[in-house]
């Protein structure tokens, strides 16, 4: 468990006054406004002397919904800053690129005309990229796996009845706790965040504008013509070819078609629409950002009406209770309020569109972060269906609830792979509403590329954003016993931009045995290949299905693969205490034969 009290201190540097000295002499007598009341800010009050700099006040992102005092200064509200107009803004949080990404979003009138953002790294000695090297890490903190994080956050629940917690009608914890459980393992350093090229080319940006609003008219999905049976939300993948792909829903949209079931599918955000590879009804969810934008005023100043003393209070007691344990701050308060926001607009919106097409099912890819499209449906009594998108152990976030069985927006049925998983994994709908559908895309790979040979040296080695870092460096710190070895590194597609970019993509350029696969189908690479190094991605699965001997990576997420790493005794490679071929040799001596995984 987590140690109590951790103290954060800010990195001391001998000359930090004087870098605050040189700071109110180049901008004397102008006016500025400090943006960020964390950590960092707090602190920089609390020792040093920033008398001499004309603060007139701090801002932070959750002043658009509730001010409170800051010290001793007085605080605004971010839409309060252009009429103050200051000189220039202090930023006193260590997230330098998210706080100009938030001010280019909201007032980019603000930002064409001042243009004197301060990064607090020239405060500090040295230059930091996130706000975990700025403070100390207490060791049993950084060293936590997801499990502990996911046990304490479950014991959390208990002890404050968060899954009861409610707001404007939601139960606010339990939309929430995906998020909240991101956000602790990005401040705790455990696991990475998506790893987004930014770009201010403004002719990009604008063409993605048009192509967006193109879309929210052309592919509305109240524009598609007559009543729909059955409703499917998903995410998609592009793939090389430009066509939009899923192969979570691709059979079950042809079972549809095939049974004559009037059908549509929904997809994610798009900035264009590609040739569609698996149906012609289709439509993407560009409509409710626009419907949003419309509405997003509104709903903020309805939502902080809903706001009061008794659930303030609760919530910072709820930040406190995870500062004791955790040792990092989470701003609760705007978290709740933001998706307090999205939920009802998106709930309202599905809810009228169910009503309109008078939707029967709904088959929906992921429900931990779809839970306003289910409430929508289960007020209407449409029966909702979850298919399977990935591995299902115990600890998943997004289905692991030990102290309730009934939580408020779960689906009533499950898909999933195959009895493997209905048997073994952590899926919280009762056994009976548990359906072994199977996962018909790799059952047709496998006839496609049967008589694939295996390729005996061949290592493919799986990334995942959230691990990539770590995973990457296991490689690079045995690449020099792996010469005999060809090694296929298969990115996510999430990771796909950052070939010509990520640190450790471009040292591993460098070797002749390393093969970054860009277009290469997966399955191709899973069948000509002897062995796959991973963490926990369904593709390990896959990987046992073609007959690749399997080795997990000692990072964050294996608690994940537990159940299968126990079962077979699957070997782990971890940080510099194992030898790589010796690894293999193990993996040699297993024989990993699941019949019902999908």
């Amino acid at each position: 468990m987590f140690q109590q009290n951790i103290r954060e201190k800010m990195i001391k540097n001998d000359d930090m006054q004087k870098k605050l000295d040189k700071l109110a002499k180049r901008y004397k007598n102008k006016k500025i406004i400090a943006y960020g009341t964390g950590t960092l800010a707090s602190q920089l009050v609390d020792e040093y002397d920033l008398s001499k700099l004309n603060i007139i006040g701090f801002s932070n992102s959750s002043y658009f919904y509730y001010k409170e005092p800051f010290k001793n200064y007085e605080t605004f509200s971010p839409d309060e800053i252009k009429d103050l107009k200051p000189d220039l803004i202090l930023v006193t949080v260590a997230e330098f690129k998210y706080v100009k990404e938030f001010w280019k979003k909201k007032f980019p009138e603000f930002l064409k005309i001042k243009r004197e953002l301060i990064n607090p790294k020239y405060l500090l000695k040295k230059n930091i990229t996130n706000k975990n090297e700025l403070f100390p890490k207490n060791t049993n903190v950084k060293n936590s796996s997801l499990k502990e994080i996911v046990e304490t956050i479950s014991e959390l629940e208990k002890e404050l009845d968060l899954l009861n917690l409610s707001f404007c009608n939601i139960k606010i914890w339990q939309v929430s706790r995906f998020k909240i459980f991101l956000t602790l393992c990005s401040k705790l350093n455990i696991s990475q965040q998506p790893y987004e090229l930014t770009s201010s080319n403004f002719l990009k940006e604008l063409i993605n504008e048009i192509n967006e609003r193109k879309n929210a008219c052309l592919y509305s999905p109240f524009r598609n013509a007559g009543k729909i049976n059955a409703l499917i939300y998903s995410s998609t993948e592009r793939t090389e070819k430009g066509r939009l792909e899923n192969v979570y829903i691709e059979h079950l949209v042809k079972e549809l078609a095939e049974k004559n079931v009037p059908y549509h599918v929904i997809i994610g955000y798009s900035p264009k629409i590609y040739q569609i590879s698996f149906s012609r009804n289709i439509s993407t969810m560009d409509a409710f950002k626009s419907y949003f934008r419309d509405h997003e005023k509104l709903r903020i100043k309805e939502t902080r009406s809903e706001l009061t003393p008794e659930f303030i209070e609760k919530v910072k007691h709820i930040e406190t209770r995870i500062f004791e344990i955790f040792g990092v701050k989470i701003e609760l308060l705007k978290l709740f309020i933001d998706k307090s926001i999205t939920f009802i607009e998106k709930y309202i919106y599905f809810k009228k569109l169910f009503k309109e097409k008078e939707v029967k099912e709904l088959y929906i890819v992921c429900s931990y972060t779809n839970y306003e499209i289910i409430k929508a449906a289960k007020d209407l009594n449409i029966t909702v269906i979850e298919l399977q998108h990935g591995v299902m152990e115990k600890y998943l976030i997004g289905y692991y609830y030990p102290y309730s069985k009934n939580p408020e927006y779960l689906p009533d049925k499950f898909y999933s792979f195959g009895e493997y998983w209905s048997q073994n994994g952590s899926i919280p709908v009762d056994k009976e509403n548990i359906v072994n559908y199977g996962f018909h895309c790799i059952r047709n790979a496998k006839k496609k590329y049967e008589n694939t040979k295996k390729i005996e040296n061949q290592i493919l080695v799986l990334s995942q954003w959230t691990v990539r870092g770590g995973l990457l460096q296991l490689i690079l710190d045995n690449i020099e016993k792996l010469q005999d070895y060809q090694i296929i590194l298969k990115l996510h597609p999430r990771e796909q931009h950052l070939i010509n970019v990520d640190p450790y993509l471009l040292q591993l350029k460098n070797y002749p045995n390393i093969i970054i696969s860009k277009n290469q189908p997966l399955y191709k690479l899973l069948a000509s290949s002897n062995y796959v190094i991973g963490v926990y991605s369904t593709a390990i699965y896959e990987a046992i299905e073609f007959g690749c001997k399997p080795i997990l990576a000692d990072l964050p997420g294996i608690e994940y693969m537990e159940n299968l790493k126990n079962t077979y005794k699957i070997p782990v490679l971890r940080q510099g205490s194992d030898n790589i071929l010796d690894i293999i040799n193990q993996a040699n001596k297993i024989n990993v034969n699941i019949s019902s995984l999908f």
